[in-house]
C-alpha cells in the first residue's frame, strides 16, 4: 500500500470501495505510530545529547541546550498530530466535508493567538509550544471521529492488536534505555540509543508488526 498514490486513493472512495479506504487508513496509521513513537522516545530521552553534539558550541551552553532539547521534545508530540491533518483532511475533502477542516483549522488559530494571551510570560518559549503541540493533538483527535463518519468503523481489533505490539517495542526500548544508563552509562550516547534502536526493530519483528507492514506495503 505505500505504493499506493493519492489518485489510487481517490478512486476508490469515489467508487464507493470504503473497505479499501478504510484498510489504507489503518495501515498508514500503524505506519505513522510505528515511525513517530520511537522519533518521541528519541526527543525525550538523549534530546538533550543530541542537541548538545550538534550545537554546543561556543555561546551555545547548556543552559540552552536544555531549552532547545525541551522545546523539540514537545514539538515531536505535536508531529503526528500535523501527518493526521494533511492525511484525513483530503479524504474529507473528497468527500465535500469543508466543515470540520475550515471550522477546525479556524478554532486552532483563534485558539492559538488566545492561548498565546493568556500563557504566563514565566512559561517562556516552552509554554508557546505545549499549547501549539496540544492544539495539533486535539485537532488530530477530531478529525479521526469525523473520519469514522465518513468512511465508517475503520479501527478494528487487528488495528487494536498492532497499537499494542507498537507499545510493547516502545517498552522494550525503553527497558533497553534504563539498563544501558545504569551498566554502560560511560559510553558514547550514540551506541546505547543504537543499542535501544536494535531491540526496538527487533521486538517489532519478533511480535509479526514488521511482517504486516511488509506485506502491506506490497498489495495495491
Amino acid at each position: 500500500m505505500s505504493n499506493v498514490s493519492y489518485p489510487t486513493i481517490c478512486r476508490h472512495f469515489e467508487s464507493g470501495d470504503l473497505e479499501y479506504v478504510r484498510k489504507f487508513l489503518r495501515y498508514i496509521i500503524i505506519v505513522l505510530f510505528t515511525i513517530f513513537i520511537p522519533f518521541i522516545l528519541v526527543s525525550n530521552l538523549f534530546g538533550g545529547d543530541i542537541i548538545s553534539l550538534l550545537y554546543e558550541r561556543g555561546e551555545f551552553g547548556k543552559e540552552l541546550t536544555q531549552t532547545t532539547a525541551a522545546l523539540f521534545a514537545i514539538y515531536t508530540f505535536g508531529i503526528f498530530g500535523y501527518v493526521c491533518q494533511e492525511l484525513f483532511n483530503k479524504i474529507l475533502y473528497l468527500d465535500s466535508r469543508y466543515t470540520f477542516p475550515v471550522a477546525g483549522t479556524l478554532g486552532v488559530v483563534v485558539s492559538k493567538l488566545i492561548i498565546n494571551a493568556l500563557i504566563p510570560e514565566s512559561w517562556g518559549v516552552t509554554g508557546v509550544a505545549a499549547s501549539t503541540t496540544l492544539l495539533f493533538i486535539l485537532y488530530a483527535l477530531g478529525v479521526w471521529i469525523v473520519m469514522g463518519k465518513v468512511v465508517g468503523n475503520y479501527l478494528n481489533r487487528e488495528f487494536g492488536f498492532n497499537i499494542l505490539k507498537i507499545l510493547v517495542s516502545a517498552m522494550g526500548a525503553f527497558g533497553a534505555y534504563i539498563l544501558t544508563n545504569v551498566f554502560l552509562s560511560d559510553i558514547s550516547f550514540i551506541i546505547r540509543l543504537g543499542v535501544c534502536g536494535v531491540v526496538y526493530v527487533a521486538l517489532v519483528y519478533i511480535t509479526g508488526l514488521g511482517k504486516y507492514i511488509l506485506k502491506k506495503s506490497r498489495e495495491e
